[in-house]
């Protein structure tokens, strides 16, 4: 009588391989979203950080010319948009910098997303805005833009 022995080889079911699959399909849904809105976060605080820049530089220039800036290079910066680390680049950036009023005693500046990515961000906090007196503000429904 012959016996027909099949030999046990080391390796993985095709079910095991779908449960691995689904385990890191699953993880990743929950992870993914969260990490999008760190990176949000991460990106807008930049953006405030470089619209505070922005405001001292209009002081700066109250000081030694007795009037705020009403154009970007008159206050050193050769391009509007900023990147991811704060950069000024002629194309690709994240956000736009911009002088939205200056007269010889006020002014009103505001960053808008242009990225794909901070356009998500439009409905909680939009564009941050920051004048003359310190005010710091945004243009949409957001309530914690600025921390």
């Amino acid at each position: 009588m012959m016996r027909n022995h099949r030999s046990k080889t080391a390796g993985f079911t095709l079910i095991e391989l779908l449960i691995v699959v689904a385990v890191i399909a699953l993880l990743t849904m929950i992870a993914l979203p969260n990490y999008e809105k760190y990176v949000i976060r991460t990106k807008r605080s930049v953006g405030a950080a470089e619209l505070l820049k922005l405001a001292s530089r209009q002081e700066q220039y109250f000081i030694d010319n007795k009037t705020y800036a009403d154009t970007l290079p008159k206050l050193g910066y050769s391009n509007s948009q900023i990147n991811s680390q704060g950069d000024g680049v002629a194309s690709g950036g994240i956000y736009e910098l911009s002088i939205v009023s200056a007269t010889t005693t006020t002014f009103d500046l505001m960053i808008t997303p242009i990225s794909t990515q901070q356009m998500k961000d439009l409905s909680n906090c939009g564009h941050l805005t920051i004048n003359n007196l310190g005010q710091k503000g945004y243009r949409a429904g957001g309530t914690r833009c600025w921390g």
